[in-house]
């Protein structure tokens, strides 16, 4: 190759080099509905606690409810700390069943703004619906004879808040019993073998217990002792996901909704896969109350619960911010 030959590749070479990193500079944008259908493409991930409460999810999920153009992972968690903490790291898009405590404490200390969109209704049983959590103790347990003894409660600290609300009016004070944390899937061994007396248990676990004659009821409905229909959990966006995804999976959960309540019996079967219960223990379960955030009283419900938390020192600060997320101009 001669000397101006090889010159010349050089220059064309150069030319090319140039104008293609040019065009990256000056390019446009990309139009907001390309950007939404981009943004559509991604994994949408979803970290969940496998508990009763989670049940939309699991419908979601099964009955393949989600809108199209959805491509979603699901992740088990622990405990609501461990999953806001994911939320605030980005590791998750949205957090289902995450407590309103551990949410609301994330949002302040790393300045990040999560929307609920679901809230998870803790209720007192009637006629018609179950309790969805307990006090259940070892058989011949009374109230009275918990003092000096273990009590064992869903990991995270809102279950300290309710402990020392809901039991001090049963005359049982903070020092009178000793509390520990357990997750879920060991209250029935430990309740069985007299490692606790008694444990503030929630559906699925509850009835577990009970379905096995190793528990009775001391309170039914220990949350909703506190507040009626109580939101102790919610599903929350995080602020990593474009409004389009956002309106798809308010749409998703709220076509879950629909089946749960049209369904029932079909829906609890799901539990069996997320949470190790059976089928027949599945059929004694007690259903939260599950309602939109577009629902004013859902909204209400959330504000008087931060409210509370605050006043006792549960959470560091009351949000000031927005943190509701609702637009059902769009969703309808």
């Amino acid at each position: 190759m001669s000397k101006k030959s090889f010159v010349f590749l050089m220059f064309l070479f150069s030319v090319i080099l140039i104008g293609t990193l040019a065009w990256k500079w000056i390019k446009p944008p990309l139009p907001p509905e390309k950007i939404d259908r981009v943004a559509s493409q991604k994994t949408i991930k979803i970290g969940y606690l496998p508990i009763a409460a989670s049940l939309p999810l699991f419908v979601t999920q099964e009955e393949e409810l989600w809108e199209k153009g959805l491509d979603i992972k699901l992740i088990e968690f622990k405990s609501s700390n461990d999953l806001a903490i994911a939320g605030a790291a980005g590791r998750v898009d949205v957090m289902a069943t995450c407590a309103v405590n551990a949410v609301l404490d994330t949002m302040e200390v790393a300045d990040k703004s999560f929307y609920a969109f679901l809230c998870n209704g803790y209720i007192k049983g009637g006629e018609k619906r179950k309790s969805t959590d307990y006090l259940i103790a070892w058989p011949g347990e009374t109230i009275d004879s918990l003092k000096g003894k273990t009590i064992a409660f869903f990991p995270g600290s809102v279950s300290r808040v309710f402990a020392k609300l809901v039991l001090t009016k049963y005359g049982l004070r903070p020092g009178d019993y000793k509390y520990v944390e357990m997750s879920p899937p060991e209250w029935f061994a430990a309740l069985k073998s007299g490692r606790i007396s008694a444990v503030n248990a929630v559906e699925p676990f509850a009835s577990q217990i009970l379905k096995s004659k190793e528990g009775v009821i001391l309170i039914d409905g220990f949350f909703a002792d506190v507040q009626q229909d109580i939101p102790l959990s919610a599903f929350w966006f995080t602020d990593g996901l474009s409004k389009q995804n956002q309106i798809k999976i308010v749409k998703s959960i709220s076509n879950s909704l629909v089946f749960i309540d049209a369904n029932a019996d079909a829906a609890v079967k799901h539990y069996e896969k997320y949470t190790s219960i059976s089928p027949e223990i599945s059929s004694e379960i007690g259903l939260n109350n599950w309602r939109l955030t577009t629902v004013s009283d859902a909204e209400a419900s959330l504000m008087v619960l931060a409210r509370m938390l605050k006043e006792d020192d549960a959470i560091k600060a009351f949000p000031e911010r927005e943190w509701i997320w609702k637009n059902p101009l769009e969703l309808h």
